[in-house]
């Protein structure tokens, strides 16, 4: 792990990690990948330690996060197998990597939340000083979204990262705003947070995402305050409280579609729920029933998705389809044409959503592929119990497939060197 800085003596009087050969190496395929997509004649932006350090702080970092078009993708690892580095297609729907002087390039081309290097992108971006090169890096307010956006649990570097470049740069407002369509209750989280660290943050703008997400709040009336029951009253009620209406998780699904088609819309318009509706979820949805609750980028949770999601992925019969549809973690979907690759890449889906839900693998880096009768697992595990914890919940939840484990166990190595502090 490189450590991002200006040059500097310790209080030891050692050299810093500037100076080391890791240093060395990791700068040489730097600057090897960042000709190579010069001469390509390639758009290009870094995001990741790099750019956290040119627009907010200085951090460590093991890798090179190169950003690009989805269509530029196969040209850059040509043009970078053409200058030495050894090339995978690792995730095709949204990594490649690279590696040279043991250093590990990614070429990201479709970020968490569909974030693409997109024109608009390209035309903001900013050059800064590394090392005495100048360098292409995305600008500060498309890398808080980006941060914003792919933070989990198991990288909190991410947020810390757009809350140093929200702290350090100069951030225009109203083009943060504009582009937080791809992640807005992640930034509205991150702005809240950020003023709640003591990093300025304009009111109106907290204000004006909130009105984007949510539309103007609904001013109801007081509730009308009620006398106590009389104490006869309070003893019957005590003696038979009301029961609750039983309610199957599959009729309550559909049975959102049955009672639209029997009520006008301008009826449904006006009348008032007796009772708070809980949302029906995605998958709920996608059998007949509809959401109620929250509309656009989000979903409100629901026990019918618990309710459905095995009986539905285990009476689900497989289908003939010469084409992968696939979804990974990072939220892109690939599959063939027709209903069958449609039925594929809904079955992926629900099973990588089920997962997440579960707690079983983190929102990047897992991907599900569908072909034929076989569901391939690709992707890394922390650890062997994690592996096998994984590969048998999917067992689980699709037992009509055959499942073929292509996960990796990341096997993590202590440091070569570890400097006492003190």
């Amino acid at each position: 792990m490189l450590g991002l800085g200006g040059t500097h003596k310790d209080s030891q009087g050692q050299s810093s990690s500037l100076e080391t050969e890791e240093a060395r190496r990791f700068d040489l395929a730097l600057f090897s990948a960042l000709d190579a997509l010069e001469e390509g004649n390639v758009s290009y932006a870094l995001i990741g330690g790099i750019a956290a350090y040119g627009l907010g702080r200085p951090r460590p970092t093991q890798d090179i996060d190169i950003f690009v078009r989805p269509e530029d993708a196969e040209a850059v690892l040509d043009v970078l197998s053409n200058h030495g580095f050894r090339t995978e297609k690792t995730f095709p729907t949204w990594l490649f990597k690279a590696f040279k002087e043991q250093v590990l390039v990614d070429i990201i081309f479709r970020s968490q939340g569909g974030i693409y290097l997109d024109d608009e992108m390209v035309k903001r971006l900013v050059n800064v000083n590394y090392h005495n090169r100048q360098v292409p890096l995305v600008a500060a307010e498309d890398l808080v979204l980006i941060k914003c956006a792919v933070h989990s649990e198991e990288c909190p570097h991410h947020w810390h990262d757009a809350l140093a470049v929200l702290s350090h740069s100069k951030v225009d407002w109203d083009y943060l705003l504009h582009r937080s369509r791809k992640a807005p209750r992640r930034l509205l989280s991150l702005l809240i947070y950020a003023q709640s660290s003591d990093i300025w943050v304009p009111n109106s703008v907290i204000q004006q995402l909130h009105h984007n997400i949510f539309g103007e709040l609904q001013q109801r009336p007081a509730p009308a305050v009620q006398s106590p029951a009389p104490v006869a009253q309070a003893t019957a009620l005590q003696s038979n409280p009301p029961q609750p209406t039983a309610v199957h998780p599959t009729n309550e699904a559909r049975g959102v579609a049955a009672a639209g088609s029997s009520v006008s819309s301008s009826a449904a318009a006006t009348a008032a729920p007796s009772a708070p509706q809980q949302a029906a979820s995605p998958m709920a949805s996608a059998v007949g029933g509809s959401s109620s609750g929250e509309t656009g980028t989000g979903f409100h949770t629901s026990p019918v998705a618990e309710a459905l999601g095995s009986a539905f992925l285990s009476s689900t019969t497989p289908h003939s389809n010469a084409n992968m549809a696939s979804t990974n973690a990072a939220g892109g979907r690939a599959g063939g044409s027709g209903s069958s690759g449609g039925m594929g890449t809904y079955l992926t889906a629900q099973i990588r959503n089920l997962l997440i839900e579960r707690g079983k693998v983190s929102d990047l880096g897992f991907e599900i592929l569908k072909q034929a009768n076989r569901l391939f697992l690709r992707g890394q595990c922390s650890s062997q119990e994690q592996h096998f914890d994984l590969l048998q919940t999917v067992k689980e939840l699709a037992p009509r497939f055959e499942v073929i484990d292509e996960l990796k166990v990341t096997r993590w190595k202590s440091p070569h060197r570890v400097e006492e502090l003190g």
